[in-house]
């Protein structure tokens, strides 16, 4: 069924058919059926998502690549849409409904349940107890499954909130705020810890863990905060992810803590979301206020995340998971027994530096390596980088202690060491110099600004981040940026293997590295073009039109006569312009 104008819509039949978000939807998402449109809102309940527009989820990026400006309020203009539906027409409804039944009360709050109790010997039987899912001890608590009755008086309400402090040059800093009511003394504030994970949602899990352990454990405990997805996913998920052996969830040590502490308490622990124009509301904005604030504080508490071994489940359960639950697990203990490479460690911490100098941004390990699979890397170009992180390619010092083969070290050409950073940037030969100049050229057509190319630049080329002066990040370039580094350095890295290895030093043509260097951007283009002309099943274009048009402009060749729709042509290619020393192109085209 169609999602917009909906026969089955509810009194507002029209409202927000023809909107911004609407456009955005239809025009880049490709929303159009109902099912489309609950697909894009799904990710509001992801525990990968974040709710800003820097969300770094996988359906984010792929939506930002699209063309999106702000997936995230995109994704709630597709629940909004869909919350228009009649139940019966609304798809969500049955699971909603199975919700409702399960975990919330009569007022629409969600409570917390205990998960189901082993009832099977099959589903007593775990895997890989010793190491996946198994807790840190603590204290063991004294447990009462059953409810009790509470103390006198009301039920405690708290409001949560989170902010993450992002500065230039600077690492984000998150927060964590509980509020009891105003110019409450019981108001608590506080830094999410150095080590962890520095965003807004580790913080709003970090106030729910203070706001548990703060409060009387024998009263019952209200939670309201800003999302709707925190009570049901702790509620929905917390099964799965027990039986699953917490493998692959983000977070998990926070989120194992949480759950420990509310199976300890005996009353009933209640999610809300503090709906508009309310007080709650007020006081969870007062919320999020304070953390903004306490964010640039320098004094970070140390937080315990114990928990107590009858809290938890060690292990994967082995009736009914799926066996990519078993490999990644068994992945995830090989890794706790692996040591850190120290090259590797000296490679990621000059990129972090280089990057922090040149951008003033400030890096993870985890973003320099989720870089390297950026989806506008071929897979042998991901793989040359990856290893070339590792320090892996067989090249440089990996010889010098090998007997006999010492000289293998030396570049032939220039007497040095001939490790990859001399490789790829400063080597005699003539391949990566004629490269870096033509790739220079044809960039310089794109943008004014032309990077120093080092090895710590070319590693990094995955985190680029071009911006016009509106703020408005500069889709089409970022591509070409990363498309360009990369198969430039793999270009002369493969020049330099078939000189030295194929042809024993003998040296290459200029002609013959200039026209391999073309040849694989133009492969480039051309697999551009045929995925942008072929849809899915859902007729969506596999790479959207607009983005191959803005990857490529300015770098083609005889652009100014090609028809406006040159995607539909496949002798497109790139300007060979690039190889000559003549002008640029954009002052050589207004003279004739």
């Amino acid at each position: 069924m169609p999602l917009w104008h909906h026969p089955e819509e509810g009194e507002v039949r029209l409202q927000g058919n023809n909107g911004p978000k609407a456009k955005c939807l239809q025009q880049i998402h490709s929303v159009l059926t109902v099912g489309e449109g609950v697909e894009t809102a799904g990710r509001l309940q992801d525990n990968t998502h974040e709710s800003s527009a820097t969300c770094l989820c996988d359906a984010c990026e792929e939506d930002k690549a699209k063309g999106c400006k702000n997936p995230h309020v995109c994704a709630e203009g597709a629940k909004t849409k869909l919350d228009l539906l009649h139940p019966e027409w609304d798809p969500r409804r049955t699971n909603e409904r199975q919700i409702r039944e399960l975990f919330e009360d009569d007022d629409g709050a969600i409570l917390f349940q205990l998960p189901q109790e082993i009832e099977s010997l099959g589903q007593g039987l775990r895997t890989l107890t010793t190491r996946i899912g198994e807790p840190r001890e603590g204290p063991r608590p004294v447990v009462n499954r059953r409810r009790t009755r509470p103390i006198p008086g009301d039920t405690i309400i708290v409001h949560i909130g989170g902010a993450t402090l992002t500065r230039p040059r600077r690492p984000p800093q998150a927060a964590a705020s509980v509020v009891f009511g105003r110019d409450n003394p019981r108001n608590i504030s506080l830094r999410v810890p150095k080590a962890w994970t520095q965003s807004t949602q580790v913080a709003e899990l970090t106030a729910i863990l203070e706001a548990i352990r703060s409060t009387d454990s024998r009263a019952d405990l209200t939670i309201i905060s800003m999302q709707d997805s925190i009570g049901k996913t702790m509620s929905t998920k917390l099964t799965t992810w027990e039986n699953e052996g917490w493998v692959g969830v983000r977070h998990r040590e926070l989120l194992r803590a949480i759950v420990a502490e509310l199976k300890a308490r005996k009353v009933r622990t209640k999610f809300v979301v503090a709906g508009p124009g309310t007080e709650a509301r007020t006081l969870c904005q007062l919320a999020n206020k304070t953390a903004k604030t306490v964010a640039a504080c320098s004094i970070v508490p140390d937080i315990q995340l114990d928990v107590p071994a009858a809290m938890a489940l060690p292990g994967v359960q082995l009736q009914g998971n799926k066996q990519k639950i078993f490999y990644r697990g068994i992945r995830e203990v090989k890794a706790q027994d692996l040591e850190p490479r120290p090259s590797t460690e000296h490679m990621l911490e000059n990129v972090k530096r280089h990057i922090k100098q040149t951008r003033g941004r400030v890096v993870t390990d985890e973003d320099i390596w989720k870089s390297l699979q950026h989806k506008d890397f071929l897979p042998r170009t991901a793989q040359f980088l990856w290893r070339s992180m590792h320090n892996a390619h067989r090249v440089g010092h990996y010889w010098t202690h090998i007997p006999e083969c010492q000289e293998w070290a030396i570049c032939q050409e220039c007497g040095e060491t001939e490790d990859l950073k001399h490789i790829l940037t400063t080597c005699n030969s003539p391949g990566a110099e004629l490269i870096w100049s033509a790739a220079e050229k044809l960039w310089r057509e794109k943008e004014p600004e032309w990077p120093e190319i080092s090895i710590e630049s070319i590693l990094g080329c995955g985190l680029v981040d071009l911006r016009d002066e509106s703020g408005k990040k500069k889709r089409g370039s970022e591509r070409m940026y990363r498309i360009l580094i990369s198969e430039s350095a793999y270009t002369i890295w493969m020049l330099r293997n078939d000189r030295v290895i194929s042809r024993a030093g003998s040296p290459i043509d200029e002609a013959e590295i200039t026209n391999k260097w073309l040849y694989n951007l133009n492969q480039r283009l051309q697999q551009d073009i045929l995925l942008a002309n072929r849809p899915t099943r859902r007729n969506r274009p596999r790479l959207p039109p607009n983005l191959v048009r803005e990857t490529w402009s300015g770098t083609l060749d005889n652009e100014s006569n090609l028809p406006e729709d040159w995607l539909k042509d496949s002798r497109v290619l790139v300007g060979r312009w690039a190889l000559t020393q003549d002008q640029p192109r954009s002052r050589r085209i207004g003279d004739g």
